[in-house]
């Protein structure tokens, strides 16, 4: 989100976009959150992801966006992602 990181789909970098190719614009971000699956799930239930999630929290918080449309867990429903082996601890 602070810096440029490509992972292969191409460079993403939020600060980027309201820092500089729209600053003094109101923009918007749309923000997938991964959750990686069943395994993702069930490590942020174990308390494992709670500093990322503390780091997101506030990076929202202080965000130069206007507004943030965050997808948490996006594409749930399609079973090559690993939600579909425990609906539960998506839910949860």
């Amino acid at each position: 989100l602070k810096d440029p990181v490509d992972y292969g789909s191409g460079v993403e970098y939020a600060d980027g976009i309201t820092d500089s190719l729209f600053q003094y614009q109101n923009v918007g971000l749309q923000i997938g959150l991964w959750l990686n699956g069943t395994r993702g799930c069930k490590d942020m239930l174990s308390g494992l992801l709670d500093k990322n999630i503390e780091n997101l929290i506030d990076y929202l918080s202080n965000t130069k966006a206007s507004k943030v449309f965050l997808r948490v867990g996006y594409e749930f429903d399609n079973p090559s992602f690993g939600f579909s082996d425990d609906p539960p601890a998506f839910r949860k």
